[in-house]
């Protein structure tokens, strides 16, 4: 599926976030640490050998249930630290996924949006606005600025990852 979706993806800039509820979708975790493309994967593991006699049976949806609901701002009845827990949090990202940007609309896109909805005497106002938007004081910075961040990612990451779509990435 991820050599698919990069030929279809072919550089776009999209990301792809998989969120796997099976016994033993964290083996995957390691083919996305690999990945070139915006890629994280969510999915659990279960710790210590399921036994449905003592109430610890691994059910498959457990872990999507308990995720949605972390999300959705609901209690949980176990927390995601909780050593308790036989069903683990698990997530990857590629190595460049901290490098991902949401695409703004470009000086070119504003220009003719404003021509389309706004009348005509007002054209000056978008070079004033292209104008106070045109080139970063940072620029030279940017690129130690993203290796300090897939590193700090890599070697630390996270327990709680925002994706910025209205959902997180979690560990446990």
């Amino acid at each position: 599926m991820l050599q698919w979706w990069s030929e279809k993806n072919n550089g776009g800039g999209s990301r792809l976030i998989l969120i796997c509820d099976t016994l033993h979708s964290w083996r995957w975790a390691q083919e996305v640490s690999k990945q070139e493309q915006f890629v994280a994967l969510q999915t659990c593991k279960v710790s210590g050998v399921p036994d449905p006699e003592f109430g610890n049976q691994a059910i498959v949806g457990s872990f999507t249930d308990d995720w949605v609901s972390y999300n959705m701002d609901e209690d949980l009845s176990q927390s995601w630290s909780d050593k308790e827990r036989n069903i683990r949090a698990v997530y990857k990202v590629s190595k460049t996924w901290t490098n991902f940007k949401f695409q703004f609309p470009t000086n070119e896109d504003i220009e003719e949006h404003w021509i389309n909805n706004f009348p005509r005497f007002t054209k000056p106002l978008v070079k004033c606005v292209n104008f106070l938007q045109a080139g970063d004081l940072c620029c030279c910075c940017e690129g130690v600025r993203n290796c300090v961040k897939r590193k700090r990612m890599q070697w630390l990451p996270p327990k709680v990852t925002d994706t910025g779509h209205g959902f997180k990435l979690v560990r446990s």
